[in-house]
C-alpha cells in the first residue's frame, strides 16, 4: 500500500477524533455526480456559451449569467437537476459512523446529508451550517456541523444561496472568515484531511490561502490531501507542503475501505439522560434520549418536557412572546395567545376528522388568511390543543426543510 506511514497518521488521528473534513467535487463522483470539467462543460452546452475556453466553475457561471443574459433561477435549476438524484456511495455512507469535529464542503449536493439520515447506528447528528449567523460552536460532539461553504441545491434555509459568480463568491469568503475562526481550537490538536480536491483545483489553493490567512501558517498544522492517480511534480508538490499539505496517493472509495476495516474511536462514555415521555390519551410512551435528538433535527414533536421546560413568567418573556422572538411553546402553555372565533371553528374541524379511524379517508386542511394575520399563531396554538386537549401525536415540521426524513417520522410514529 503506498505511503503507508501517512495513511496510518491519518487512521490514528480519525480513532482520536481529531481529523476536519474538507470534501470536494471528486468524492461525490462515485456518487453520481457529474466531474466538475464535466458539468461545466454541459453548462456551455445548456446555455450557448461554448465560446468560453475558462475551466473554472465559477468564471463559467459568472460569463454565462453576464453574457447570454440566462436567468440565475434557470442556471440554478439546471445545476440542481444535475445533482439532485445523486446516492451517498461507500465512502460517504462511512461518514456517520465516525466521529468528526466538523465537515466542511464546497459541494452542491446534499449526498452528506443523505448519508447521515440514511444510516441509523450514526455516531453524531449531522447540523448544516449554511452562513455565520448560524451557531459555529464545535463544542458539542453529539453533533457534527456540516458547514456547506457554497450553498446547498436542496435546503430552504434563509441564509442558503448556491456561489455561483464572483460576487457571490467575494461575499462567501467575508463569511468563511469568521466560520474559519471557529476551527482554531480545534486545529491546536487536530489536523485537516482534504477529500475530493486536485492540486490544479481553484477552490483548494482559495481554501488554503484562506486558512492561512485567518489562522495563520505558523499555527496551522499540517493536513493531508487525498490525491489519487497522484502525478505531481516536484514544484507541485512542494507548493502544497509549503502550505502544509501532505499528498496522498488514494481514492475516496479506497479510503472508506480503510475506515471500515481499520478505525476504533476512542470514544468518551457519554451518561444517558432521561428518556423523552409522550402522553397520548392517558398512556406515557418513551422515547430514548439518543433518538430523540435524532428526530428533533428533522422535525420537532410534542412531548411533556415541551410543556414544561418554560421560560420566566415576567415582563421581558410576554414581550419576546408578542414579537415572536419566543421560538418555544411557553406563551402557548401559559395562555398568552389570544382566541379568535376561526380557532374555534378549526379546531372542532381537526377534532372530528381525528376521530375518523379510516385511514383510507384522511384530509389534509389547508390554512387561508391575510398576510400577517396570525396564521403560524393560530397553527402554534391548535398543534398545543390537539397534544394536550385530545391526547394525539404531533410534529411540527422545520420551516427550512425541503426534503422530509420520511424514515425518521415513521420510526417515531412506530
Amino acid at each position: 500500500m503506498p505511503q503507508d506511514a501517512e495513511i496510518q497518521e491519518i487512521l490514528t488521528r480519525i480513532s482520536q477524533q481529531n481529523v476536519v473534513l474538507f470534501i470536494g467535487a471528486g468524492a461525490s463522483v462515485d456518487a453520481g455526480a457529474p466531474s466538475t470539467s464535466n458539468i461545466i462543460q454541459s453548462i456551455k452546452a445548456k446555455f450557448n456559451a461554448g465560446e468560453y475556453t475558462s475551466d473554472d466553475f465559477i468564471q463559467t457561471c459568472t460569463e454565462v449569467l453576464d453574457s447570454t443574459y440566462t436567468p440565475r433561477v434557470d442556471l440554478e435549476a439546471f445545476i440542481r437537476n444535475e445533482l439532485y438524484d445523486i446516492k451517498p456511495s461507500s465512502f460517504h455512507l462511512q461518514l456517520p459512523r465516525l466521529s468528526w469535529p466538523a465537515i466542511f464542503t464546497t459541494n452542491y449536493d446534499d449526498v452528506i446529508e443523505k448519508a447521515y439520515r440514511e444510516i441509523t447506528d450514526r455516531v453524531q447528528l449531522a447540523d448544516p451550517v449554511f452562513t455565520d449567523t448560524d451557531s459555529l460552536t464545535l463544542h458539542d460532539r453529539d453533533k457534527v456541523k456540516i458547514f456547506k461553504l457554497m450553498g446547498c441545491i436542496s435546503s430552504q434555509h434563509p441564509g442558503n444561496k448556491m456561489v455561483l459568480t464572483r460576487e457571490d463568491y467575494t461575499n462567501a469568503i467575508r463569511n468563511r472568515t469568521h466560520i474559519y475562526k471557529a476551527l482554531r481550537d480545534i486545529l491546536r490538536d487536530g489536523t485537516i484531511l482534504f477529500i475530493g480536491y486536485s492540486f490544479r483545483d481553484y477552490l483548494l489553493q482559495d481554501i488554503l490561502t484562506e486558512l492561512s490567512q485567518t489562522i495563520g501558517l505558523p499555527k496551522l498544522p499540517y493536513s493531508y490531501a487525498l490525491m489519487p492517480h497522484l502525478d505531481l511534480t516536484s514544484i507541485q508538490a512542494n507548493k502544497l507542503r509549503e502550505r502544509k499539505v501532505i499528498p496522498v496517493n488514494l481514492s475516496a472509495t479506497d479510503f472508506s475501505g480503510l475506515l471500515s476495516k481499520g478505525v476504533k474511536l476512542q470514544l468518551t462514555p457519554i451518561k444517558d439522560k432521561p428518556d423523552v415521555r409522550i402522553n397520548l390519551k392517558g398512556v406515557t410512551k418513551f422515547i430514548s434520549h439518543r433518538d430523540a435528538r435524532s428526530y428533533s433535527q428533522e422535525f420537532e414533536f410534542f412531548s411533556e418536557e415541551t410543556i414544561t421546560n418554560l421560560q420566566p413568567d415576567d415582563d421581558e418573556t410576554r414581550r419576546d412572546f408578542f414579537r415572536g422572538r419566543l421560538k418555544d411553546w411557553t406563551g402557548f402553555v401559559r395562555g398568552w395567545d389570544f382566541q379568535r372565533t376561526p380557532y374555534i371553528d378549526l379546531f372542532q374541524l381537526v377534532q372530528q376528522e381525528l376521530s375518523n379511524p379510516d385511514i383510507n379517508n384522511n384530509k389534509s386542511i389547508m390554512v387561508f388568511c391575510p398576510a400577517a394575520s396570525g396564521k403560524t399563531m393560530i397553527l402554534r396554538r391548535l398543534a398545543m390543543d390537539v397534544y394536550r386537549k385530545l391526547g394525539n401525536p404531533v410534529v411540527v415540521l422545520r420551516p427550512f426543510y425541503e426534503d422530509i426524513d420520511f424514515k425518521s417520522l415513521v420510526t417515531l410514529c412506530e
